[in-house]
């Protein structure tokens, strides 16, 4: 990691934060003050498994001034996005004095939650091995009393390393997340009862609203079985028909909101969107069995 500040880009100066400014929003000061800060360097012959190319050319190797006039840097695609630098332009950068320039040849998409040593800014190996740098390495997963003798054993040997242990960071972020998880699900099955009680009472107020139809066919002399038949099947297609497009519209409003805002795979969970399907329709027909037995319980004079 090398500590740096970018100075221009495409010879123009690089807009700077200036503090009698007026923001409108949080997030627009933030984002000035973004373009404002140092920025840390790295470099690296190749990408690795925590990043993926989503445009432009991988490095072509060790950088030779000689065959090359300007050396290629690679950026995280949002972070080129929130200070608008695109692929072609040529950055200049101050690192501890020295100007450094680079050619924006790639964006990557990096996946921060690997842990893994990542930078919004990269150079090819054979430009910055002689500026001053901080080394960051990570260690796999380890046993608990091995990782203790190993801590203790580095702090003895380099007093100047710094040791984070990531996987207790996880382990607190992971009972956050659950805390979360259980709130969530308690909304989700108070709003569950919520919906079938609507769909409940609504099932009941559109059979009621046609008693006296069922009245009228009851009068004419078909029996409880034919009205059955033929407003099951009417009740089945209708409540099938509405829960699979709240179904549909449900996993595509979920699959949007992960992707664009969580930055992740949505991975549905199927069993649970065909339990509704069955349990909507199951659910009318009770309904609509309640109320034929009722109707057909009294008898044709008291209705007249």
């Amino acid at each position: 990691m090398i500590r740096a500040k970018l100075e221009r880009v495409n010879g123009t100066e690089f807009s700077q934060l200036t503090t009698d400014r007026f923001f409108e929003t949080r997030e627009k000061e933030r984002e000035e003050r973004f373009r404002n800060r140092g920025m840390n360097l790295s470099y690296r012959s190749s990408l690795s498994n925590s990043e993926s190319l989503i445009a432009g050319k991988d490095f072509q190797g060790h950088f030779d001034a000689e065959k090359q006039s300007l050396p290629e840097v690679s950026l995280e695609y949002r972070f080129a996005d929130r200070l608008n630098l695109n692929l072609g332009d040529i950055l200049e950068f101050d690192v501890q004095g020295v100007s450094v320039k680079g050619v924006v040849n790639s964006l990557r998409k990096v996946k921060w939650t690997s842990f893994q040593p990542n930078f919004f800014i990269q150079f090819p190996t054979g430009v910055l091995e002689g500026a001053p740098k901080t080394f960051i390495a990570t260690l796999p997963t380890l046993e608990e009393s091995m990782k203790n003798k190993l801590q203790a054993q580095v702090v003895d040997a380099f007093p100047n390393i710094s040791l984070i242990d990531v996987s207790r960071l996880v382990e607190r972020i992971l009972t956050i997340v659950d805390k979360m998880s259980g709130a969530l699900k308690l909304m989700l099955i108070l709003t569950l009862i919520t919906g079938f009680v609507v769909v409940f009472s609504v099932s009941q107020s559109q059979v009621q609203s046609r008693q006296q139809e069922m009245i009228l066919m009851k009068m004419l002399g078909v029996d409880y079985r034919s009205q059955w038949h033929s407003y099951c099947l009417e009740v089945v297609i209708l409540s099938f028909c509405a829960a699979t497009v709240g179904f549909i519209l449900n996993y595509i409003l979920i699959a949007v909101v992960s992707h664009y805002f969580f930055n992740t795979i949505f991975l549905p969970d199927l069993s649970f969107g065909f339990g509704l399907l069955v349990g909507v329709p199951i659910l009318v027909l009770m309904v609509l069995g309640v109320t034929l037995r009722q109707l057909f319980r009294r008898p044709t004079a008291e209705w007249l």
